[in-house]
């Protein structure tokens, strides 16, 4: 279940973001309210909110919330 998201377009990657609590998607969940966070980004082939197969995307698990400078290799294919 997401905590927070964000929208942004190829041509402008890399991307320089910054989620914190004020970014909650729902159910009062605060990013600050966890030890370690997974972050996923993902080129929607469609656009969509919605994962598509050929979606392309990459994760990245236990970050700590507040981290800095981290990258993001989007180098898979969604099925």
């Amino acid at each position: 279940m997401p905590l927070a998201a964000t929208r942004a377009r190829v041509g402008g990657l890399p991307l320089r973001f910054r989620f914190d609590d004020s970014m909650a998607l729902a159910g009062g969940r605060k990013i600050s309210g966890f030890k370690t966070i997974g972050i996923e980004a993902r080129i929607a082939k469609a656009g969509q909110a919605q994962t598509s197969s050929g979606d392309l995307y990459g994760t990245r698990a236990g970050v700590k919330p507040g981290s800095q400078g981290l990258r993001l290799l989007i180098d898979q294919v969604q099925p």
